[in-house]
């Protein structure tokens, strides 16, 4: 909510470059955000003993080589990057190259945002009667009407109604992705296991950080868009494959 109204007020923190206004905002709520961390006391990790009876750890590789950790992996990998990628994209085509105003644009990312966190509210009922993947597959389906109404036209209707889809296409693959995961290693290996995770789902959403601007100055937004329909295709096919495949039983 603070984001997107910081930077349609920018102009109002520097008249002469709303930019800088927004940017110059931003550093003072870093500068908030640090200070609140300073507080933080550091905790020594307790290494909880495993119930399980098998202390052998697997591999990195060990660990993908497991479907259903594999495909718990891409589904954050996939959700945080594809949405990255054309959240990033979007202000820069709605505001410089279609030439929507400052505030519509924002007001269009704030509702991504929105829609973003909001199906937390349902995501875990939802988890309890449809099961993780089914899930996961409703936040590829999000994913694809995000593309439809992206492609059918410019105006701020389609951009309002592509960017919700979008963030609620993220939720549901993220923390369904998430959910199953936990499901996938044993006690003594959840450090690997989540970090694993984390390098991958933020590695690829910083890949998509910076490939964004570029690929849309090159070959514009529809392009874009389509460019993310065979990542789509094989998570939705991997998902399918793997829906009736039994968690793996720990302990």
């Amino acid at each position: 909510v603070v984001g997107p109204e910081l930077v349609a007020s920018g102009i109002k923190i520097n008249p002469d470059s709303a930019f800088i206004g927004a940017v110059t905002g931003a550093c003072v709520l870093f500068a908030v955000a640090a200070l609140l961390l300073a507080f933080i006391k550091n905790q020594i990790a307790q290494t909880v003993a495993s119930n399980d009876g098998d202390e052998t750890s697997r591999s990195a590789l060990q660990l993908l080589r497991e479907p259903l950790f594999f495909l718990a992996v891409l589904a954050g990998v996939v959700g945080q990057g594809v949405m990255t990628f054309i959240m990033t994209a979007t202000p820069v085509s709605m505001h410089v190259m279609d030439g929507h105003s400052l505030p519509d644009t924002a007001a269009v990312i704030r509702a991504h945002v929105l829609a973003m966190y909001i199906p937390s509210l349902i995501s875990g009922t939802l988890i309890s009667r449809l099961g993780e993947r089914n899930l996961m597959l409703l936040g590829v389906l999000a994913y694809i009407a995000t593309l439809a109404f992206g492609l059918a036209g410019r105006d701020i209707m389609h951009y309002s109604w592509s960017m919700i889809l979008l963030g609620v296409g993220w939720n549901f693959l993220f923390i369904g992705g998430t959910t199953l995961l936990v499901h996938t290693y044993k006690k003594h290996e959840r450090y690997t296991a989540q970090a694993i995770n984390e390098a991958l789902v933020f590695g690829t959403s910083a890949v998509g950080l910076l490939l964004a601007g570029t690929l849309l100055m090159v070959f514009g937004w529809n392009t874009l868009l389509m460019s993310t329909v065979p990542i789509l295709v094989a998570i939705g096919l991997a998902i399918i494959a793997l829906r009736k495949s039994p968690l793996p039983v720990h302990g």
